[in-house]
């Protein structure tokens, strides 16, 4: 599990939750930060929140990742 911690910044207040995790996340698409959100691996101010919650001024996100293994796979032929 590889953790992330997003001191808000004064242009991410009032936007939503996921548009934010998605400036932050690059590589994640907007269906992937709402299931981080749905999963309860987004905390704001050490809270769960919604991807709709509305950032506020002084909030801090912490996001919990799965680190994914994909050097390990093998491709059999059948």
């Amino acid at each position: 599990m590889h953790k992330i911690k997003y001191q808000c910044t004064p242009s991410d207040i009032n936007n939503r939750l996921d548009y934010v995790l998605k400036t932050v996340l690059l590589e994640y698409g907007t269906r992937a930060v709402k299931r981080l959100c749905e999963q309860g691996a987004v905390l704001v101010n050490d809270t769960p929140q919604t991807a709709r919650y509305k950032i506020q001024a002084h909030d801090v996100l912490t996001i919990f990742l799965q680190e994914i293994d994909t050097c390990n796979h093998d491709i059999h032929s059948i």
